[in-house]
């Protein structure tokens, strides 16, 4: 009959229920405030990159017919080489009877997760800018 009142007593105590309920919630909590604070760096970044590439369409204008290499030497004084997660892409392209320098980037963020693989989250932007403007 002890042994009874013991079990009893035993299933209806339910102290120690909050630490085991915080023991399996707090994994995904954290886990969730590590995703949205990656994913706001992997903003930030994308942000200045895309300005940065924006300043360089600016400049690209008041320049005066420029040359391919002249645009990429352009961007490499903007953003340095040395990065590994921009790439860009210079075209001159003819539409309208009119030159344009076609500009597009690739901005990739690599997330490393502990005791899990790399993951990567990539954006990508593409500046049109007319190259020959005459006016009258």
């Amino acid at each position: 009959m002890l042994g009874r009142v013991s079990a009893k007593y035993y299933l209806k105590d339910e102290s120690g229920s909050n630490a085991v309920e915080a023991a399996f919630c707090l994994p995904i909590v954290l886990l969730l405030i590590f995703a949205c604070f990656q994913y706001g760096l992997f903003f930030q970044n994308a942000s200045e990159v895309n300005h940065k590439f924006d300043q360089v369409a600016r400049e690209v204008v008041l320049l005066e017919n420029p040359s391919q290499s002249e645009i990429e030497n352009l961007i490499g004084s903007f953003y340095p080489s040395d990065s590994n997660d921009v790439t860009y892409n210079v075209s001159m392209v003819e539409k309208y009877d009119q030159n344009f320098a076609d500009i597009s980037v690739n901005y990739a963020y690599t997330v490393a997760l502990p005791f899990d693989k790399e993951y990567e989250m990539k954006t990508s932007y593409q500046n049109l800018v007319m190259l020959t403007t005459e006016f009258e």
